[in-house]
Formats: structure tokens, sequence, C-alpha cells
């Protein structure tokens, strides 16, 4: 063999070999580095998320605890769906205070698809005289409960007065009330 030969078998066996290497050493090496360098941006963005959601959470915890006796006061005004024996309560009293007869017939809660709460329907039959009516209905205006009249009925009844009493006009008085309640189960459920 020749010794030029020699030196182009080696300079061959040389590029191959470190073909070879580069191949077999350095390409695995950087995709190693580049799979790594990508996984730690991926962690990263990661560790910056959980702390702006614990920044968030801490905000929110911060907000409700400022604003918790607003979210009382706001919860109030819903009355329970379940048991509304509160607004029950609420009606016997200022009936009783308007010198009214009153018959309550509660409905059944439900969520009306669009309504942002749900509902429930109370029917009212009373009688009374007009003064008496009328300051009910303001107290029923002032109510520290989230309410709507949907229905009234007036009609005037006839009542005899006794002897030496001076006539009284009474009325009997009809009142469809919807009454925004709490959230249901069902509609807690739904979301």
């Amino acid at each position: 063999m020749n010794p030029q030969r020699k030196i182009i078998i080696a300079a061959f066996s040389f590029v191959l070999l470190g073909a070879v290497f580069v191949f077999l050493i350095i390409v695995p090496l950087f995709q190693g580095i580049q799979k790594d360098a990508t996984e730690l941006l991926s962690q990263r963005a990661k560790v910056t998320e959980a702390r702006s959601l614990d920044q968030y959470a801490a905000d929110f915890v911060q907000f409700s605890a400022d604003f918790s006796s607003d979210f009382k006061a706001t919860e109030a005004l819903f009355v329970d769906a379940e048991t509304p024996i509160g607004f029950i309560k609420f009606l016997e009293q200022i009936a009783a205070r308007s010198n009214l007869r009153l018959k309550i017939v509660p409905g059944t809660p439900k969520k009306v698809k669009g309504e942002a709460w749900p509902s429930m329907e109370f029917q009212l039959s009373f009688t009374g005289t007009y003064p008496e009516i009328f300051v009910f209905t303001e107290k029923l205006e002032n109510a520290p409960f989230l309410l709507e009249i949907q229905n009234v009925t007036i009609s005037r009844t006839k009542t005899r007065p006794l002897q030496g009493e001076v006539p009284k006009e009474t009325v009997s008085f009809t009142l469809l009330l919807r009454v925004f309640t709490g959230p249901l189960k069902e509609s807690i459920k739904a979301l």
C-alpha cells in the first residue's frame, strides 16, 4: 500500500468515525438537550400559571372576605326554596299589623329557562278595607325579599255592620306573588 492510499483510507476512516460520532453521540445529545429545554419551558409555564392561579385564589379569598357582609345581605333577599317559613311568617306579620285575614297558598319552586334565578309563586288571599290593603301592599313593596307582584284581583264584598257600628266597605283581595329563591338542587346539578 502506498502512503497516499493510506492517507486517503485514514482520512476516510477519520471522516467515517467522525460522522458516526456525530450521529451516534452529538445528535442524540442535542436532541436530549432540546427535549429537556422544551420540557423546562413547559414546566416554567406551568409554574407561572400555578403562581397566577394562586394569586387569583388569594385575591378571591380577600374579595370574599371584604364583601362577605354584602354577600350575606344579597343572600337574604332570596327565599329558602325548600322551607319558605321565614317568608310566610313575614307575610303573616304584616297581615296581622294591617288587620287583614290572610290565606297563603305557596307554589312549587321552579327554574324558568332564561331567568337569572329560580322562583316560586305564592297566592295571597285576604279581606279587609282599602286602607288596610294599602298598608299591607306598602309593607310588601318594602319587603326584605326579592319579589314581584304578578297579578292583582280586587272585588267588593258585602258585609252587614253590627248594630251601632259604622259600615265599612270591605274588599276581597288576591295577589299572585313571584318570589325569587336561592339555588334549587336541580338547578345546581344542571350547572
